[in-house]
């Protein structure tokens, strides 16, 4: 019982939306099956987690539904199948109410097949209205300016038996819009996964060639998040042109007061940036850290980073922590978790607030103490959990626990080598971090290491392509260097 379709969806509904399920199912208008009444009735009891293996099965919900009579499996198959269409015709409904404006474009085409001009023309200029008069400009409301233009366009037609050549343009107009919106996005995001997870999408290329030559010449100057798209795929596509990011910065600054544009759509671009500045920083291009922190300094003030109050993912918490720490902006960070703290989920706020406090002991070189906050917890989520692996192996390093250091290290190397699913990049900055680190101790201890042996070591630091802490790693080499 527990696997059924209806269950599953039951299972997304709060408390409210339950509430209205069952008004929905007990209006004769959506439902005239008093038996899906008594199943909601029953099934409701089970709510929110529908866990209960032993009293939810079917033959305790046919007896419920049908009392008496024997358990027929076929009857209680198409019960159920009549309460699944319900509920998902319900969960339409939701949505197609929470969408003024799909409601009045339903309401126009309506108009238009029967003809109704008139009662289409009053219609059509309150939608408008109401479309115009709404801030943002996302790709919904650009697809909803180019229907509701399609929809004028053959208006004018019944009205006038005739093609009307400024309705035509008019659609190609918002037509274009639309459709440069959509594959800027499409292209952003097989770029952004080809940058990040190095999946490069042969068959996809092509086409975002195709497009950024059609959009050579456009002019983007009225349409600010088109842009903002459009010099997001130039950056990904072109990565390593600097050029691109500092226009992209240039972009951000030039609409940064722009209402038009959502919230959720300045966090993705943010978030590309960030990603961009994290590979430049790995590959060696150090003044990208300073970049990094920059734009989530940006991010805190543009009050982007946050979701019904809390700072989702909260990875960007603990990413801030790295970021301010390894700029050297201690006091910085030190005010940070203080202000922000509030913002974390209470179930992983604990761990979290450790790991911060751990990182900044490490930074004001309180290595015992650090060591000591980083024994206390263990982050289920594997890149937290890496980066805390990361922390305690320089922290054992500082603290000259040779021993407790070869054994993180190779623990560490297996960890990287079983978890299929971290990003390849990630994983190879940390991989060869590990690499590095391990020849580094080894140095620090051998009565042999010779100045040559340390600048070998120090140039394969500096040409390894992708490596994490390459700044620590760099300054422990010139600590050698010196004698310790």
């Amino acid at each position: 019982m527990q696997n059924r379709k209806a269950i599953q969806l039951l299972k997304l509904l709060t408390k409210n939306e339950l509430k209205q399920l069952e008004r929905y199912v007990q209006s004769p208008y959506f439902n005239s099956n008093k038996k899906i009444i008594s199943l909601l009735q029953w099934l409701k009891k089970f709510h929110p987690t529908y866990d209960n293996a032993t009293q939810l099965t079917d033959e305790r919900g046919f007896a419920a539904v049908f009392g008496r009579k024997k358990f027929q499996n076929q009857a209680w198959k198409n019960l159920l199948s009549i309460f699944l269409a319900l509920v998902e015709n319900f969960l339409a409904q939701e949505s197609y109410n929470q969408d003024q404006t799909q409601k009045d474009l339903l309401l126009l085409y309506y108009l238009i097949e029967r003809r109704a001009v008139h009662f289409f023309n009053r219609r059509v200029q309150h939608t408008e209205k109401q479309l115009q008069q709404s801030p943002l400009r996302g790709v919904e409301h650009y697809h909803y300016d180019f229907r509701i233009a399609e929809l004028k366009h053959t208006s004018a037609i019944i009205a006038q038996g005739r093609l009307k050549e400024s309705t035509v343009s008019d659609i190609f107009k918002k037509l274009d819009i639309y459709t440069i919106f959509c594959k800027l996005r499409y292209c952003a995001s097989a770029l952004n996964r080809q940058f990040i997870a190095r999946q490069i999408d042969t068959e996809m290329l092509p086409l975002i060639e195709k497009t950024l030559t059609e959009l050579a010449t456009y002019d983007f100057k009225d349409v600010p998040i088109l842009t903002l798209w459009h010099q997001i795929v130039l950056l990904l596509h072109y990565a390593e042109n600097d050029y691109h990011f500092h226009t992209l910065k240039q972009h951000f600054n030039e609409y940064e007061q722009d209402n038009s544009i959502a919230t959720g759509e300045w966090r993705q671009f943010y978030t590309v940036a960030l990603n961009y500045c994290s590979q430049k920083s790995r590959q060696g291009q150090s003044s990208y850290l300073k970049e990094f922190f920059e734009l989530y300094q940006k991010m805190l003030n543009k009050q982007i980073l946050m979701v019904n109050g809390q700072m989702t993912p909260y990875r960007h918490f603990t990413n801030i922590v790295r970021a301010a720490l390894r700029v050297g902006e201690v006091n910085w960070t030190v005010r940070f978790v203080e202000d922000y703290q509030h913002s974390l989920n209470e179930q992983i706020k604990e761990n979290v607030l450790n790991y911060c406090q751990a990182a900044i002991y490490f930074y004001q070189k309180k290595h015992t103490e650090a060591w000591q906050l980083l024994h206390a917890f263990e982050f289920s989520d594997v890149y937290d959990n890496i980066d805390q692996r990361n922390l305690f192996a320089k922290n054992l390093y500082e603290l000259g626990e040779g021993e407790l250091l070869e054994a993180h290290l190779a623990a560490f190397k297996t960890f990287l080598h079983t978890k299929e699913q971290i990003v390849p990049s990630f994983k190879e900055a940390h991989q060869q971090f590990a690499r590095i680190l391990s020849k580094i101790y080894k140095l620090l201890y051998d009565p042999n290491t010779t100045h040559e042996i340390i600048t070998k070591l120090k140039k394969d630091i500096q040409q390894t392509p992708s490596l994490e802490d390459r700044e620590w790693l760099l300054e422990k080499c010139e600590e050698l260097e010196r004698g310790g």
